[in-house]
């Protein structure tokens, strides 16, 4: 398996178990609505939702294999920094994805005890993924840009 494949496969992963948090109202499970005929028919997916204030400077810490957070919201059309502490055993890094896979943001990756300040381009308004690219299965969560 390529390593995009693997990644892709690791975020649709990371989306599916978001998906089975929606009790948590991280995200919340599609509604559906009756047709004339009786029968449900699907409608729109609401917007993943996150509790966090939307912040310029985020601190983020990597311990047991988990981010210190869950959810990030950040302003619109503004750089943001991540100051990320790895605190744990392994190598974590912090990156930034679409919903259709498309890399937003890499950053290097951090050693045991390492602590770096990633500096984070402006993000157009809409909802993206952040994960440890070495964990994504583990250490990911939504990212709300508005």
């Amino acid at each position: 398996m390529s390593a995009i494949a693997a990644r892709r496969l690791s975020i649709v992963v990371v989306l599916l178990a978001l998906a089975a948090c929606a009790n948590n109202s991280v995200l919340q499970a599609p509604s559906t609505s009756e047709s004339a005929t009786g029968s449900p028919t699907p409608t729109e997916s609401p917007a993943a939702t996150c509790d966090a204030p939307s912040e310029t400077k985020i601190q983020l810490v990597a311990k047991n294999i988990h981010f210190s957070v869950k959810c990030l919201v950040v302003p619109a059309g503004e750089p943001w920094t991540v100051a990320f502490q790895n605190k744990d055993f392994a190598n974590h890094n912090f990156s930034i994805y679409t919903l259709e896979f498309a890399s937003e943001f890499t950053g290097d990756i951090t050693y045991p005890e390492e602590r770096v300040t990633y500096k984070v381009p402006a993000l157009e308004v809409g909802q993206y993924m952040f994960q440890c690219d070495i964990h994504p299965a583990d250490m990911s969560g939504p990212l709300i840009v508005q």
